[in-house]
């Protein structure tokens, strides 16, 4: 009979970051999930029997101290590290039995707490990649996508009526451009983790009222290349397709976007379907700090930017799509007000 860790702790200062390894965890079977604030809780809540993933910086001293002090009392410590000066041979050196980069892969995250819920398992499951690599595709895809949007919700300051709107816009979009219909429901499910990337930004940037200087926004550019590396997999087309979102969906038609600076038809079909939508929703939703457009006036802002933010075919597409959406998302007007007319004869680009 397997010997089960009796107890998962997490110890991180970032609430979601602790909130996206418990949705994890309970996945993989856990069910005696603590999360900790402080490195006091940790060692008071800590027996021989149990699995502590923490975060640690480079020049963490009390960290080190904490790995090397619980991992003499036989608890095992995954640690988690956004510094890559941070070697995995010093974290292990101090007594970690595995290191992570944040922020953290959910597939690696998976597959350590999937082994370190049955350690007896761990060098067959480290050889048998069938059995450690496919869990994503077979039973946990929809109910893992479910948990990681409520986790980017819970970081993003957008409702999530607008995370179900722009799915929505997504999914109709991608059926107006040609997608099959299995891609177009795919696209639905995982535009939501578009900006899933956010969660490694931190709250004085994220959540600041004012305009973000250079330096910040650089750092928020970030989130595009941080969501890739939560989201992508080797096995589950859906979480593939959403790193891709999550990585390109700041990319723009005239090749100015970023992280890469892809164009044109460089772009996904996929990826362009979600950000014209997402720009589309936000453009008719109604914030704190601005008023809704009506969707003529989107519009007209949307075709203003064909050929340099987005590209005619997807704006034709929408255009096209709108009747769908407007009854999908539940809001009227339509584009007879529009003071530029898409003209639907002209060449796609």
């Amino acid at each position: 009979m397997l010997t089960k860790a009796s107890m998962l702790s997490i110890l991180t200062e970032d609430r979601v970051e602790g909130q996206l390894i418990a949705v994890i965890a309970a996945l993989v079977g856990w069910t005696n999930i603590r999360q900790c604030s402080t490195a006091e809780q940790a060692r008071e809540a800590l027996a021989p029997s149990t699995v502590l993933v923490t975060g640690v910086l480079a020049d963490d001293s009390q960290a080190g101290s904490l790995i090397g002090e619980l991992a003499s009392r036989g608890v095992v410590v995954i640690a988690m590290t956004p510094d890559e000066a941070c070697t995995a041979e010093s974290l292990l050196a101090m007594g970690a039995r595995e290191v992570l980069l944040q922020p953290s892969n959910v597939s690696e995250m998976y597959r350590l707490l999937q082994r370190w819920r049955h350690p007896e398992m761990r060098s067959l499951l480290a050889t048998d990649d069938l059995t450690c690599s496919n869990w994503i595709g077979v039973e946990h895809s929809e109910a893992l996508i479910q948990s990681l949007v409520r986790v980017a919700a819970a970081k993003d300051t957008c409702t999530a009526g607008h995370m179900q709107r722009m799915a929505k816009i997504s999914e109709i979009v991608a059926k107006y451009v040609g997608l099959p219909q299995e891609i177009c429901s795919r696209v639905g499910s995982v535009a939501p983790l578009h900006d899933i990337g956010k969660i490694a930004i931190p709250d004085q940037i994220l959540q600041k009222p004012a305009t973000l200087k250079a330096n910040e926004f650089r750092v928020m550019q970030g989130h595009t290349i941080a969501g890739f590396r939560i989201l992508a997999s080797n096995t589950s087309p859906e979480l593939n397709l959403a790193a891709k979102i999550a990585l390109l969906h700041h990319e723009r038609h005239d090749g100015k976007g970023y992280p890469i600076g892809l164009r044109g038809t460089e772009i996904p079909l996929e990826v362009q379907c979600v950000t014209i939508a997402d720009v589309f929703d936000a453009l008719i939703s109604q914030r704190p700090y601005k008023s809704a457009r009506s969707i003529a006036e989107a519009m007209d802002q949307i075709q203003s930017e064909v050929n340099t933010r987005f590209s005619k075919t997807l704006t034709r597409a929408l255009l096209h799509a709108l009747p769908e959406i407007t009854d999908s998302i539940g809001v009227s007007g339509g584009v007879g007000a529009m003071r530029q007319p898409i003209r639907l004869s002209a060449p796609a680009l």
